[in-house]
This record gives structure tokens, C-alpha cells and sequence, in this order.
């Protein structure tokens, strides 16, 4: 029951606008020298907040990879940032199907769960983003090509509802976890979940069709 409801609510946030909103806003904040560090860390907030790395990476890194080409930064380099990023979040995730199958079957609580693998996942994404920080001013010298950067945003706005309360939802399910009110969240988020896609179903036909064809 808990990987079903996982699952319809990270869909129903990718229909609904809250990760459309998450990647609009993520690319205002991008700068040439901290490019590689910035994919890492949008790639994990993403993959945290959605609890899937293939989501984030389907979403978010192609929208990233777009952009560091335009940079000149081999893909090589920029599909090892969007990974670290999303198979980070994914790991830590307490949405992440993975973390609660391995906690379900172990018995144990998924917030343990979770704080025990950060023991080991938080020190090697330190030293990942600061090989990647060291990286990125190797290729910092370009321009962004704010053409490319302005054309993803405004198909993200022509086929999303991008607003920033389309974010509350996941700082629901944030303070809800933090609250450990497991039954609750669960209940929550199926409610923020729907809310979401009721404010935010894609304007354009051809999303609504594809909508509509899940």
C-alpha cells in the first residue's frame, strides 16, 4: 500500500506542477562556475523530495544536461552530477520505494533507517560536491546560454501552472516526517497530492491528453 501511494503521488506531483515548479526555479539560480555543484544539488533535492533518482533524472538532469552542453562540459561529467545527485536523494528519501521496502522487510523505522545511512551517504556527498565545485570552474569560463535556459522555463510555464505554492505540498510532507506522524503524512500527502493536480492539470491540449491517457 505505501509503494502505491509513493508512487500515484510522485506522478501526481510531476502532473500537477510541484516538480515543474521545483526545476523553474532551480534554473534562476544557476551560475557558469558552480554549474556542476548546482546540478548535484538540484538533482538531490529533487530526488528527495520525490523520493524517485529515474523521476529526477528524466525531469530535472535533462534539463541540466541541455544546459552544460551549451557550456562545453563533456556529458560524461554532466550525467555523473545528475546521478550523484539523484541516487543520493533517492538513497535518503523517506518516499523513496527502495528505503521503504528496505525498512518494511528489516523492520525498523524508515527515519532510522534513513539517519543510519547518512552516516555514510552525507560524507561522500561532501567530497562529491566539492570535486565537482573544482570541476565546474574548470569550465566556468563560458556564458550560460540564457537562450536555451529561457526556452526550458517557458515550456515548463506553457505546460505547467508554475507558481511558488505549488512547493507546499512537499514542505507538507517535510514537516510531517519531521513530526513522524507516518499515517498522517501518508493521508496528507494523497490530499496535497490531489489539491495539486487540481490547481496545476497542464494547460496545453497535448498534456492534457497525455494527462488523461495515465
Amino acid at each position: 500500500m505505501i509503494l502505491i501511494a509513493v508512487g500515484a503521488l510522485v506522478g501526481t506531483w510531476i502532473a500537477g506542477g510541484v516538480v515543474p515548479t521545483l526545476i523553474y526555479y532551480g534554473l534562476e539560480f544557476i551560475h557558469p562556475n558552480i554549474f556542476l555543484l548546482a546540478t548535484l544539488i538540484i538533482c538531490s533535492i529533487m530526488s528527495v523530495a520525490t523520493g524517485t533518482s529515474w523521476g529526477t533524472v528524466g525531469t530535472a538532469g535533462i534539463a541540466m544536461i541541455a544546459i552544460g552542453e551549451g557550456l562545453g562540459i563533456p556529458l560524461p561529467i554532466l550525467a555523473g552530477a545528475v546521478l550523484s545527485g539523484a541516487y543520493f536523494g533517492d538513497k535518503l528519501s523517506p518516499l523513496s520505494d527502495s528505503t521503504v521496502l528496505a525498512s518494511s522487510l528489516s523492520k525498523v523505522d524508515v527515519l532510522a533507517h534513513v539517519r543510519a545511512m547518512m552516516v555514510l551517504s552525507i560524507p561522500a556527498f561532501v567530497i562529491t560536491a566539492i570535486m565537482f565545485t573544482i570541476t565546474g570552474f574548470m569550465y566556468g569560463g563560458k556564458n550560460i546560454d540564457q537562450g536555451k535556459v529561457e526556452f526550458l522555463k517557458q515550456a515548463l510555464q506553457d505546460t505547467f501552472t508554475i507558481n511558488i505554492w505549488m512547493i507546499i505540498p512537499a514542505l507538507i510532507v517535510v514537516l510531517l516526517l519531521v513530526l513522524k506522524k507516518a499515517f498522517n503524512a501518508c493521508y496528507c500527502d494523497w490530499c496535497a497530492s490531489w489539491r495539486s493536480l487540481g490547481n496545476g492539470i497542464p494547460r496545453n491540449e497535448s498534456s492534457r491528453c497525455t494527462w488523461y491517457s495515465l
